[in-house]
């Protein structure tokens, strides 16, 4: 994925994103998250993009995942911010019980170290 110029890392992002919306259940990692997570790491520019990405999930019915699954492709500080804001978001708010729990003990892992 680093040899992509930038249009190309743009449409793997764009197929990777529309994989993983079109999975049938989102309670686990659908088969394009571990690809978006690498892509984003290797492209910080689509940082922000995987935050507008993540911020427009279902929350009534995506897993845990949504909050686990992106180590390390947030390295931007502001985006880091950003993501924990929206992971405390989660703990308190959303419906879904997988998502809320990751949340919640993601919380308090860093809360811990």
């Amino acid at each position: 994925m680093a040899r992509l110029n930038d249009a190309e890392a743009e449409q793997v992002f764009d197929a990777l994103q529309s994989r993983i919306l079109s999975a049938e259940k989102l309670t686990s990692a659908p088969a394009g998250v571990p690809g978006l997570a690498l892509l984003a790491r290797l492209r910080p520019p689509l940082q922000r993009r995987l935050l507008g990405f993540l911020q427009g999930l279902p929350v009534d019915s995506v897993g845990g995942w949504a909050v686990t699954s992106w180590g390390g492709a947030f390295v931007e500080p502001g985006i880091v911010s950003e993501f924990a804001s929206l992971q405390q978001t989660w703990a308190t708010s959303a419906t879904s019980a997988g998502l809320k729990a990751a949340a919640v003990a993601s919380s308090k892992l860093k809360r811990a170290t």
